[in-house]
């Protein structure tokens, strides 16, 4: 009798890492692909003894939600996805956009409803414009009926690389997306939760623009994650595409991180008003850029939003 590779594993940290399907965020789809129907039924049954009181969730780029056998699976299993969907740019990144997609679009929607469905909307500076995005992702949730939903919307501002520099804010691009993220950011502090509408996108901000950014950390600390540096994590929740739990979806066991992990202070860091403020260390899994554009930019206009928060509270 075989024995089910799930059953056999049915422990964190898994006996056979690779044997095993996996439910990396990177990767976890592709896994539940090849899957046969049994195994599926025994990977809905693991999920539900061993993480019974976990929220499962993986991120996709929506491809393989085309299948039928995927949806089912979600749905039976009550997984949460992140939608990465570039929203009104999406074809710069792809030709395949799960939200033209009638069929997918009707799944994301019962997921939505469940409120089992994030999607992550990456601004760049090919697609620097706040409103633009909104107004697509409404037209969305209308003619999807989500607008009732709780679902969430992060419109995630790219951070610099020099392996990326068509897709670095900078000049009138970076100005256009700091304008408008600071009007979604006020409108969120007016209440903007209780609009229909704009619910949907004013939580991100209000998570992103953080104290704990300004705060100064040693350069000790500028190879580690920046959430443990702070002590603001202290376990991971990430698994791997080994199997085995780790401090970040973007460093895998099973690969070399993508930057160095000891990294040198940058020349133009020593005259900065943020140096070694957590906010502006990067990734362990990238490089410092060449060029600080964005970064500083970025802080300063924390620290603005972070004075009107306060003197919000103080009026209210």
């Amino acid at each position: 009798m075989r024995r089910c590779r799930w059953c056999c594993s049915a422990r964190f940290g898994f006996r056979s890492a690779s044997n095993l399907p996996t439910l990396c965020p990177s990767s976890g789809m592709v896994a539940v692909c090849i899957l046969s129907p049994l195994a599926r039924r025994c990977m809905r049954v693991f999920l539900q003894n061993h993480f019974s009181e976990s929220r499962i969730s993986v991120s996709t780029n929506g491809f393989l939600l085309q299948q039928k056998k995927i949806q089912d699976f979600i749905l039976q299993s009550g997984i949460g996805l992140q939608l990465s969907c570039d929203g009104a740019a999406q074809h710069i990144r792809s030709g395949y956009n799960p939200l033209e997609d009638t069929n997918v679009s009707d799944f994301l929607s019962a997921l939505a409803h469940k409120n089992h469905l994030a999607i992550n909307c990456v601004m760049h500076k090919q697609n620097c414009s706040v409103n633009k995005n909104i107004d697509y992702f409404v037209r969305w949730m209308k003619k999807y009926s989500c607008l009732e939903t709780n679902l969430d919307i992060r419109l995630t501002p790219f951070t610099e690389s020099d392996l990326t520099p068509d897709f670095n804010f900078s000049g009138e691009e970076l100005e256009t997306f700091l304008h408008e993220y600071e009007m979604l950011y006020m409108y969120a502090l007016l209440g903007g939760e209780n609009s229909e509408e704009m619910k949907h996108f004013v939580r991100f901000p209000l998570k992103i623009v953080r104290k704990s950014n300004l705060r100064k950390f040693g350069w000790e600390h500028s190879s580690m994650c920046a959430e443990y540096a702070s002590g603001i994590a202290d376990k991971s929740r990430h698994i791997d595409t080994k199997g085995n739990f780790v401090s970040c979806n973007l460093i895998d066991s099973g690969i070399l991180p993508r930057g160095k992990m000891k990294k040198d202070i940058p020349p133009y860091c020593a005259s900065c008003e943020f140096l070694g403020a957590k906010g502006c260390f990067p990734c362990p899994a990238g490089d410092y850029a060449q060029h600080c554009e964005w970064k500083r930019a970025w802080m300063r206009f924390q620290k603005r939003m972070l004075l009107l928060r306060a003197l919000a509270a103080k009026n209210s």
